[in-house]
């Protein structure tokens, strides 16, 4: 797996046009940042000093919302792309976007519902105080931390499925199933490109030109995260390409012989 690493700048070399395609999308997500911050939120909401500052709290989270939603769906969306074209027969744009968003909004509520849980445990140890803060609280922190890494490794694979033309639902699956017995590797590989991206995406830092306009400022920045993106895109499609005999098809035709 960790082999793929190695192949990924041949096959993003054959494929310039994902590229654009990924500079586009990460610069999306940078517009949507821009345009929540300066324009969308003093447009939709307005009103009296009091009605105004709630409904621009309101707005605030309403907003973030639903940005964040998107922001994890094209993130999806763009890696699902790139499995595709590393695909023989590509899947339609239609499925890969559907797929994408799907997966996302079962991502943001997972997240709120650990949100929901860590802020009822931290309010139920303020209350109890004693044991709980001193052992149960810390006990609670480090498995959720290792649970949530799990998770991670385990559906990390999820949007490169996608792009093989499955669905959300068996995506997910997919990929929790490709990954058994192999979370050391899969951990590896994604330490890795934490890495890789890291310094990819730090490289405007290291050679930092300025221009006056925030619009080519943000192209120009984005174009290191998108590079980063397609590089970790690249290992992932590449590292689910050969899979033939998928969990799907080996559950059909068991069924079948049923």
């Amino acid at each position: 797996m960790l082999t793929h690493i190695l192949h990924a700048p041949a096959a993003m070399a054959r494929h310039p046009l994902s590229f654009v395609w990924i500079w586009g999308l990460v610069a999306l997500q940078g517009v949507i940042i821009i345009l929540g911050a300066d324009f969308l939120i003093p447009l939709l909401f307005s009103g009296n000093a009091g009605e105004a500052s709630s409904s621009l709290a309101l707005g605030d989270i309403l907003l973030g919302v639903i940005g964040l939603w998107v922001s994890i769906a094209l993130s999806f969306f763009a890696i699902a792309l790139i499995s595709s074209t590393l695909q023989t027969t590509a899947t339609p744009l239609g499925n890969l976007i559907r797929s994408s968003f799907v997966v996302a909004f079962v991502i943001l509520l997972a997240s709120a519902g650990l949100f929901a849980i860590t802020s009822f445990v931290i309010g139920l140890a303020s209350v109890l105080g004693g044991i709980v803060n001193a052992f149960i609280l810390p006990l609670f922190a480090f498995v959720g931390i290792i649970l949530v890494f799990f998770a991670t490794l385990k559906l990390a694979f999820t949007s490169s499925f996608i792009g093989k033309n499955h669905s959300a639902k068996d995506a997910l699956t997919e990929s929790w199933h490709f990954t058994t017995g192999k979370i050391l590797s899969v951990g590896a590989l994604v330490i890795v490109l934490m890495i890789v991206g890291s310094f990819l995406s730090s490289l405007p830092l290291l050679v930092p030109i300025f221009f006056e306009n925030e619009w080519i400022q943000l192209a120009y920045e984005s174009l290191y995260g998108a590079l980063s993106l397609f590089f970790g895109a690249t290992v992932l499609g590449l590292s689910v390409r050969d899979e033939k005999m998928t969990h799907t098809k080996r559950t059909h035709l068991h069924g079948k012989k049923m």
